[in-house]
């Protein structure tokens, strides 16, 4: 994350695109990563965290029907990023949202 924060500014918009739907323990366990070769001794969340902290706007696209976002892993993403469905109406309303932001 340090060489992407030096490279873009605060000032830089950043929208996440993804299903949010993962083991729990990937986002809040430390060595939670899936990949066995990634050796993170903190939490994916501190990461995500980290992302949402260092720019202004932030946001997180999802391409799952609604009625999918009760689990577990997507509640803990919507605690840190806003999210919106992956729609022509969604992408407007993070448009819209973004544009208000400037």
């Amino acid at each position: 994350l340090h060489e992407l924060f030096r490279q873009y500014s605060r000032e830089v918009r950043l929208v996440l695109v993804g299903d949010a739907y993962m083991y729990p323990g990937e986002l809040l366990d430390p060595y939670g990563a899936i990949d066995w070769s990634e050796r993170n001794e903190e939490p994916g969340v501190v990461h995500l965290r980290r992302l949402r902290d260092h720019f202004r706007q932030v946001a997180w696209l999802n391409p799952m029907r609604r009625s999918m976002w009760k689990a577990p892993s997507v509640l803990i993403i919507e605690q840190v990023f806003d999210m919106y469905p992956l729609t022509v109406e969604g992408v407007e309303e993070l448009a819209l949202e973004l544009s208000k932001a400037s």
